[in-house]
């Protein structure tokens, strides 16, 4: 398939229909209630028709090979990460969701649309987050990284990372301490983050 692929909250509330989903991916996506239901999953599935990502025979319904593998991934995801931070004054919202056979990237891109890529199944669940990082904490100025970890057998984890105006790093951590922060390295956040998100805290969810 394509490296992303554009999605509507409409179009994901169809393929959501194929299938209870194991994770509330609506509630993790920040898809608001009033914006699923029949009618807008009856709209997606328009959308969908319309940009030929899948087609209808005979009056049934079949996705094509992109969306029943995005599909398949969101019902059975056993693995869900949400990461906000900021690059300068642009805000990037991203959302991983993983299960033993599949992984997926969701990035908000503004109007109830999503940038999904499809991601190896092997991929480590920390290398985007790490990048993010990065990305969003290497320069000047006070930055941060917000981070949650949700699966189906665990209770959630979260973990901030700040730049302080100094250039200081600092990371809070609710797997040791939900209360309170520690001054580390930029090292030491990649580190623990790596721990966290590809260690025994992410294979709860399921076989890795």
């Amino acid at each position: 398939m394509p490296d992303e692929m554009i999605l509507t909250f409409a179009e994901i509330e169809f393929l959501l229909r194929s299938r209870e989903p194991k994770l509330d991916v609506r509630k993790l996506l920040r898809i608001k209630a009033e914006a699923a239901g029949d009618v807008v999953a009856a709209a997606g599935l328009a959308s969908l028709l319309a940009r030929d990502l899948c087609v209808e025979t005979h009056g049934k319904v079949k996705l094509g090979r992109e969306i029943a593998a995005i599909a398949a991934v969101l019902v059975t995801a056993d693995i869900a990460v949400n990461a906000l931070g900021w690059i300068g004054e642009d805000m990037v919202l991203l959302h991983v969701f993983s299960c033993p056979g599949g992984q997926l990237s969701f990035r908000a891109v503004g109007h109830g649309r999503f940038a999904v890529e499809v991601l190896a199944p092997d991929r480590p669940l920390s290398a985007g987050l790490v990048r993010l990082m990065d990305l969003c904490l290497t320069g000047d100025g006070e930055s941060a990284v917000l981070l949650k970890m949700e699966t189906t057998a665990s209770e959630p984890i979260s973990m901030a990372v700040a730049r302080g105006v100094n250039g200081e790093w600092h990371l809070s951590d609710s797997a040791l301490n939900a209360t309170s922060s520690r001054e580390v390295t930029p090292e030491a956040a990649r580190a623990r983050v790596v721990e966290v998100f590809d260690g025994d805290a992410a294979a709860v969810g399921g076989t890795r």
